[in-house]
């Protein structure tokens, strides 16, 4: 997963391609509206087998998108991104208090 700001300054991010076009087609679709941009002639800069890509994009805090990166008519990438401002990453729980452990330690088997 991708994280990105809603910055309307240029963000950079690092993906791995499965090819290495000289420029590629990003398209962003939102997960809640299904509406989606696309970002044209984006050329990647790769370091060490990764694409580092930089671009413009209009986000809305709190929200998934998926990543689709294509050369020619091929998908060479599929991801998510998350937008969110909030930059202490190590203390940012996306699932905090979505989810519930249980400590039942009733493992018995029952034999017939």
């Amino acid at each position: 997963m991708t994280i990105l700001t809603t910055s309307t300054d240029p963000q950079t991010f690092k993906i791995i391609l499965r090819d290495t076009p000289s420029a590629v087609t990003i398209v962003i679709t939102d997960r809640n509206l299904g509406t989606s941009v696309t970002y044209t002639d984006n050329e990647p800069n790769y370091q060490y087998g990764w694409a580092e890509i930089t671009e413009t994009f209009a986000l809305i805090e709190a929200r998934e998108y998926v990543m689709e990166v294509s050369f020619s008519s091929d998908i060479i990438y599929r991801g998510l991104i998350y937008c969110t401002d909030q930059m202490d990453y190590s203390k940012y729980q996306m699932t905090s208090g979505s989810y519930v452990t249980s400590n039942d330690k009733s493992n018995d088997i029952v034999l017939f």
